[in-house]
């Protein structure tokens, strides 16, 4: 249990509380959870934590892929419409380019992920999560579309793979080099805090009270970004992943707010709570990593799909200013 300052160089709860003048039984900050903050540290090697470069992948596992063709058809669509209210003759050919381009995207098949990142199971036990003992976690995502994790039809856009322990082997993606530059990474255990809480109908948050946000604040510079983190609170850009998480994988868009009766959205958004973070990736200028604009991306995942290993149904959300 970490009682004194984390190793990660956050503040404890009983710190935080004394510099809000706040009772350490507030919800804001009893309501701290583990995690490990994951550092840049030297090229990494094999079967370790690292980020970027080519992954380790047994010979026996394919590498993941995204059946984008419905994404791309209803993109196309949705230009289409536009075009029909458009009449100037030099927007309607980039529209009509566009469309090309969306269809071409759907005709070419399944595409190739991009390796982002692989974590060794071992560096994360004091995370807080019931990953797996051994072996590592492996991450892909389309780097190239980027989705955002807000449509139902961006289902496959990233992998999260757990691979046991074995003969692993550095592979190149299918398409030549990795896109990400190649870092190792250093686990650190951290304490983390929850943005905001919903206690009995309210909406307890650090920037509603002076004493509070000067602690938020503080709690801030303690920890600098970029926070690269498994586990814990994740530091949201926008709004509640749990909630968008809970909604999108039951089938609703969340580009915007949905308009829906609010007995069916408190149904739906009824085990929000149960989304857990996974993994967060900040923006990097030091790995040349953006997520739009200086935002982050946050891999979620359902507390019975994590104690049951259910890596396919990891969810993935991008938020940014």
């Amino acid at each position: 249990m970490l009682s004194s300052r984390s190793r990660g160089g956050t503040l404890t709860p009983e710190e935080l509380a004394a510099a809000a003048g706040a009772d350490p039984d507030h919800p804001l900050i009893a309501g701290h959870a583990p995690a490990v903050r994951l550092r840049t540290d030297g090229e990494g090697v094999r079967g370790g934590s690292r980020i970027g470069g080519h992954p380790d992948l047994p010979d026996e596992v394919a590498w993941p892929t995204w059946d984008a063709g419905p994404y791309f058809l209803r993109e196309a669509e949705l230009v289409r419409e536009r075009l029909g209210r458009v009449t100037d003759e030099g927007a309607r050919a980039e529209l009509l380019d566009e469309i090309r381009s969306f269809e071409a995207a759907a005709a070419a098949g399944p595409r190739p992920l991009s390796f982002v990142a692989q974590l060794r199971c071992a560096d994360l036990r004091e995370c807080g999560l019931p990953l797996p003992a051994d072996g590592l976690l492996s991450f892909f995502y389309d780097l190239g579309e980027q989705p955002w994790g807000y449509d139902p039809l961006h289902r496959g856009a990233w992998r999260l793979l757990h691979l046991p322990e074995g003969r692993w082997a550095e592979r190149p993606a299918p398409g030549g080099d990795g896109p990400l530059l190649r870092r190792g990474l250093r686990a650190e255990a951290v304490i983390t805090f929850p943005r905001w809480v919903e206690r009995d109908d309210e909406v307890l948050d650090w920037l509603d009270d002076e004493d509070l946000e000067a602690a938020w604040d503080l709690l801030q510079e303690s920890d600098p970004a970029p926070r690269h983190q498994v586990g814990g609170h994740a530091d949201p850009v926008q709004g509640d992943l749990g909630r968008s998480c809970a909604l999108v994988t039951n089938g609703i868009y969340v580009g915007e707010s949905p308009r829906l009766p609010a007995e069916d959205l408190a149904e739906l958004t009824r085990d929000a709570p149960r989304w857990k973070l996974v993994l967060q990736l900040d923006s990097d200028d030091e790995l040349e990593m953006g997520w739009g604009d200086e935002g982050r991306i946050y891999v979620m995942m359902r507390d019975d799909d994590l104690e049951r290993g259910a890596w396919d149904r990891a969810w993935l959300r991008l938020q940014c200013g």
